[in-house]
């Protein structure tokens, strides 16, 4: 038996994944994780601080963070629109792994400085 986490839609006709870029990480404790994915509409100073990594570009692509949390394995995707709180966020199962999968790409992401190509995957 395998377990992970998914949000599941009711009678959905199709899902519509979204290109995205992962411009920087946030790790944060496993407490301010907890806190962060239980109140995603609370003003955060990690959203604030990192704005102008945020936006949906011209190509529909979402420019985000991924925030994930000592001990936790998965993570949540943050594109904030101007915003200092989660005004876009989708859930991402397994972030660890996918991470530790994508290791190369990801190096220098946690210091990513707004010029960074980031890391592009599919939602």
């Amino acid at each position: 038996m395998l377990k992970t986490k998914a949000i599941f839609e009711r009678k959905t006709y199709d899902f519509q994944p979204r290109d995205c870029v992962i411009e920087k990480i946030i790790e944060l404790t496993s407490q301010q994780y907890d806190a962060f994915s239980k109140n995603m509409l609370d003003d955060y100073d990690f959203i604030q601080n990192n704005i102008d990594l945020m936006y949906c570009d011209r190509q529909g692509v979402y420019h985000c963070l991924l925030v994930v949390g000592e001990d936790r394995p998965d993570g949540i995707l943050v594109e904030s629109e101007g915003s200092s709180y989660a005004r876009y966020a989708a859930f991402l199962p397994n972030a660890c792994d996918f991470l530790a999968a994508h290791q190369e790409q990801t190096q220098g992401l946690h210091d990513a400085e707004p010029e960074s190509a980031g890391m592009k995957m599919n939602l």
